[in-house]
């Protein structure tokens, strides 16, 4: 299903994500295995503790803005910072800790993706495969982008290095010297782009994840459907046993340690759209031109990237119910292989992103979630003007 074209993109994004020391993880473009090396975490051992040292600096202006200097524009900003830090660390928390795991995933998708592969026919060319160059595309597009938000950083970074809540703000103005500034931040463009490809490396990877499994159980797995790329052999009830098991394994296993963070990315999101909705309202005034475009960029940019993956999210539940009706029916050729398979779509979870069955994205995740943004903040706002 994988060209060689997206292996070799592969090979290059973990390759520059190994470089910044980021991940362990490698990948072999000849075996097509992701490998973890932990041995090889001089970078890790040195770019983590800096970036949380970062989320400790932040909260110290945070603290000074408020109690010391009475500053109103500075606290804001500092806060909006800390929320969108903290989210940063606990996603490359995630790229690091969970290495293993997430290396273990991504074989199995591969490996996944291999046994699909033998169901094509041979008549069918993976390089002009539609749904590869779209994967391909991705890869690419994500590089670009993140690229982008370094440069965009770095530049707000560089026009006001004392407005945003950097390590140079704690520094008096006698002692900011250019060859400080200049140390300073070229620690704090490596910090960004550490942080901006930790970010990356697991966004990434999961959107990949993600694209192949709906990919793969919703059209190829799915009774009904007109069109098929593969063989009709794959939707046998001996061939479909094997295929949705192996999803259910893989997804199980991706699941323990995604969905955790799930569910502590989606209220900490909730958190920061909030609480930057409502300094954008109710201090709109007070705030300086700079505050303004980073604030309102960030609140587009978070509110409107999370509610793509929650409509995401939303579209692999619906189709993860559609694929388990489609088995419904005497659809298998001779009655015991339909009374078989009638008790085998008993047994079937639907695949869906979520933790557990506590928390699951479904079909009105994204109106739940504006609903709470806008109703907190018009509380919060609310409350306010009453004391």
């Amino acid at each position: 299903m994988f060209s060689k074209s997206f292996y070799t993109y592969t090979f290059k994004a973990v390759s520059l994500f190994r470089l910044f020391g980021v991940t362990s993880i490698s990948f072999d473009r000849k075996t097509k295995i992701f490998r973890n090396d932990s041995r090889k975490q001089a970078l890790f051992i040195l770019s983590y503790p800096l970036l949380v040292s970062w989320d400790v600096i932040v909260l110290v202006i945070v603290l000074k803005s408020w109690f010391l200097e009475k500053d109103l524009n500075r606290f804001n900003i500092s806060v909006s910072y800390f929320l969108g830090f903290l989210l940063t660390s606990s996603i490359c928390s995630v790229s690091r800790w969970f290495s293993h795991d997430f290396c273990i995933a991504c074989n199995g998708l591969f490996s996944l993706a291999k046994y699909f592969q033998n169901y094509l026919p041979r008549e069918h060319n993976v390089e002009q495969n539609r749904f590869d160059k779209f994967l391909s595309g991705g890869l690419l597009l994500f590089i670009t982008n993140m690229i982008c938000c370094i440069l965009l950083t770095v530049l707000i970074l560089v026009y006001n290095p004392r407005e945003i809540p950097f390590v140079g703000v704690l520094i008096p103005e006698e002692y900011y010297t250019y060859s400080v500034a200049l140390l300073l931040v070229l620690l704090q463009v490596y910090l960004i782009v550490y942080a901006v490809l930790g970010i990356t490396f697991v966004s990434l990877y999961v959107l990949v994840y993600s694209f192949t499994l709906l990919f793969i159980f919703s059209r190829e797995l799915r009774l009904g459907r007109p069109r098929y790329m593969t063989m009709g052999t794959l939707r046998r009830p001996h061939d479909v046993r094997i295929a949705y098991r192996a999803l259910q394994v893989l997804h199980k296993s991706f699941s323990c340690f995604i969905g955790p963070f799930l569910m502590i990315w989606h209220g900490c999101l909730i958190v920061a759209a909030l609480y930057v909705n409502f300094v954008l309202i109710r201090y709109w005034s007070n705030l300086t031109a700079m505050i303004q475009v980073q604030l309102l960029l960030f609140s587009i940019s978070e509110m409107g990237m999370w509610s793509i993956c929650m409509e995401f999210f939303r579209i692999i539940f619906m189709n993860g119910n559609k694929l388990l009706n489609s088995w419904k029916g005497g659809k298998w050729g001779t009655r015991v292989e339909n009374c078989f398979m009638k008790k085998f779509q008993r047994s079937c979870q639907p695949i869906v992103f979520g933790y557990g069955t506590q928390f699951v994205f479904k079909r009105v995740s994204v109106p739940n979630y504006y609903k709470t943004v806008v109703r907190g903040t018009w509380r919060a706002l609310l409350s306010t003007k009453s004391n």
